[in-house]
């Protein structure tokens, strides 16, 4: 229960935000069309929907699996709509189109799903350029500094750019904390919090710690104290990330 409700994933759908009528345009598409259709849903389709639907309306982060699993189900269920075929006669659709609209879902065989899985990790894992990162995000040009002139140092840094760290630096560099909040536990992560924003005795356990170098948002609460704290000299500084090195060797202050 705690992480599920410090993390946004973990809460239901809030239909008030932006961009959120796009969902319940598709909630509201699927009861209309199973009505309107005179094509039966398969039991396995229509089971996995409202599984799907089940877990989303729960859970944001489930909620694009909903979509995903549903999207199919709404495209066979409209083909067989009345007054949709009416207009699609009007519009003198191709044999092709029909047969495509109408013929079973082809089978793939599992050894192709696999290996394009595997051609697509390998690509991914090699290839510097993989994804784009938006800076505010994840700032990999800071990070990236940090990788070449820290790299074999205890690093603390914002949690959403461990798993940056991991995968760019591993196994030379262990990441201090990342967003798999549930692995890390709870002690760990309000651990974090407390450091992130300078709560308590967060130079003791900074030092307890022993890091050494420390890469976060120039506009959080530990940057701050940090940039007035002699034992610390900020040594990289960007629109989105700063990073500081400890100058007293890690003594206890």
């Amino acid at each position: 229960s705690y992480f599920m409700r410090i993390n946004q994933e973990w809460h239901s759908p809030d239909f008030n935000e932006a961009g959120a009528f796009r969902i319940e345009m598709l909630l509201l598409a699927l009861p209309l069309l199973l009505a309107l259709s005179q094509r039966r849903p398969s039991l396995i389709a229509l089971g996995l929907s409202l599984i799907w639907l089940h877990f989303g309306l729960a859970s944001n982060r489930y909620m694009v699996l909903w979509v995903v699993s549903t999207i199919p189900l709404l495209a066979r269920l409209s083909t067989e709509i009345p007054l949709l075929q009416q207009l699609g006669q009007r519009l003198q659709l191709s044999p092709d189109i029909r047969l495509s609209l109408s013929k079973p879902a082809s089978r793939f065989s599992p050894l192709f799903t696999i290996c394009a899985c595997l051609t697509l990790l390998l690509w991914a894992r090699w290839t510097k350029d993989y994804a784009y990162h938006a800076p505010e995000h994840i700032p990999t040009e800071a990070l990236q500094y940090v990788l070449e002139e820290h790299r074999d140092q205890r690093i603390f840094h914002h949690h959403d750019w461990g798993g940056w760290l991991t995968w760019h630096g591993w196994p030379h560099v262990r990441n201090w904390l990342d967003d798999r909040a549930e692995v890390q536990g709870q002690q760990h992560l309000e651990q974090y919090f407390d450091l992130m924003a300078a709560r308590g005795a967060w130079e003791q356990i900074l030092a307890a710690q022993n890091i050494e170098v420390v890469c976060i948002p120039p506009e959080s609460s530990l940057a701050w104290q940090l940039a007035s704290r002699p034992r610390w000299q900020a040594l990289y500084r960007d629109d989105h990330a700063v990073v500081f090195a400890r100058t007293d060797n890690g003594q206890t202050p």
